[in-house]
């Protein structure tokens, strides 16, 4: 699990990226992020506090990979939004974050500490994680309930459930960067565990068109990028068609609300306070509901 918790601090570091921007120019506010990060992190991240450093270090990360910053920006504030919007419209009813990695939204979206949020991750990310926020937070929120699960050894449904989840709460399933790297069986089982929870219920996930891991779609610089996730480390092993997603999703009676790429985000976020930011397309950012 070193590679789980070494994505997930590696989220966290793009999240404290983003804070270092003027607040008019970000496109979310995540002052927790900069908690999980190990001591080379800190040192890039305390490097990047200077304007000249700041600039020629987000110059190299583009070129090595292009857009992927724009894209975890994106990513993020998509799924705060959603998050946003079914709190403010009392839609759900829990939270359940399924590898919530240092996912910091139940410290910083208003509202939050009205409902049960549900963090499942591995033991190990679950102990780190646990470490750095009775560490760093002067209390942890009560609503807060951490699942740690062995995916090869637990049954996540069953751990859910003995930690409080209930199938007859109308859940908001967040699923974000983990599509990707687990199995195509374990992929579909977790689709329908979403179809046997409470009607209204929302699932909000990423995933990798299929294209790219077959390698028949490369964006321009992004080959090096894929021969190492895909070829080499063999990291990402799974993804899905665009256009067959509503199809997919309909066997488990789930409807696809929106679909988001590149194309979606760059209007809707970067452009109106980053402009020239890139976002890649090599992931997409779904939302579907149970009906």
């Amino acid at each position: 699990m070193k590679e789980a918790q070494k994505s997930s601090i590696g989220a966290a570091f793009f999240r404290a990226v983003e804070m270092l921007y003027p607040e008019g120019k970000r496109l979310f506010n995540d002052p927790y992020a900069e908690n999980y990060l190990t001591l080379p992190y800190k040192f890039f991240l305390q490097l990047m506090k200077n304007p000249e450093k700041f600039k020629s270090l987000m110059e190299v990360r583009e070129k090595m990979t292009p857009g992927l910053l724009g894209w975890m920006y994106c990513r993020t504030r998509y799924i705060d939004d959603v998050l946003e919007k079914c709190l403010a419209d009392g839609s759900i009813d829990a939270v359940v974050n399924l590898g919530a990695g240092m996912d910091t939204r139940v410290f910083r979206i208003p509202g939050i500490e009205k409902i049960p949020y549900f963090e499942i991750d591995h033991p190990s990310v679950i102990r780190f994680k646990r470490k750095k926020n009775n560490k760093f937070m002067k209390q942890v929120p009560e609503n807060l309930v951490y699942v740690p699960v062995d995916f090869n050894r637990q049954d996540f449904k069953k751990e859910l459930k003995q930690a409080g989840y209930s199938e007859e709460m109308r859940a908001l399933f967040i699923w974000e960067g983990v599509t990707q790297y687990i199995p195509k069986e374990v992929n579909e089982d977790t689709f329908s565990f979403f179809s046997k929870t409470k009607k209204g219920s929302l699932t909000v996930f990423t995933y990798i068109p299929s294209a790219f891991l077959q390698g028949s779609f490369i964006p321009a610089g992004l080959e090096k990028f894929h021969d190492s996730v895909v070829n080499k480390k063999k990291l990402w092993i799974h993804g899905y068609n665009p256009s067959g997603l509503q199809s997919f999703l309909s066997r488990y009676n789930i409807v696809l609300e929106e679909d988001n790429g590149a194309k979606e985000f760059l209007p809707r976020y970067i452009e109106p306070v980053q402009p020239g930011v890139s976002v890649f397309e090599i992931e997409r950012t779904a939302l579907g509901k149970v009906i």
